[in-house]
């Protein structure tokens, strides 16, 4: 039997997601692993009461999508922007910051 050794951003990934705390009367309704240059983020998707939350490696963006829909337009274009920022080498945090600026 093979065992296959896992990578850096494997676990990686997984402390990620053992760290995430949900915030009280959220519920992680899907995750997602995407990579943006050298950067792997874990998006986790909440639900609450008032709608939908992105966690982006555990940050929250600070923007609550009312349903399916607003979620699928906003994700479209925070990966977008996450993308063409990793491209020009603005770290996680400097990315979380600023897409919290801009909401």
């Amino acid at each position: 039997r093979i065992r296959r050794v896992k990578t850096f951003s494997d676990m990686s990934e997984e402390l990620h997601e053992a760290k995430f705390d949900c915030p009280e009367g959220h519920v992680v309704i899907k995750r997602e692993v995407e990579k943006f240059g050298e950067e792997t983020i874990n998006i986790i998707y909440t639900e609450w009461e008032e709608g939908i939350t992105v966690f982006l490696n555990g940050q929250d963006i600070q923007e609550t999508f009312e349903d399916e829909e607003s979620l699928k337009v906003g994700m479209q274009s925070v990966k977008n922007m996450l993308k063409d920022m990793a491209d020009e080498g603005i770290s996680i945090e400097g990315i979380v910051n600023e897409i919290n600026i801009g909401i």
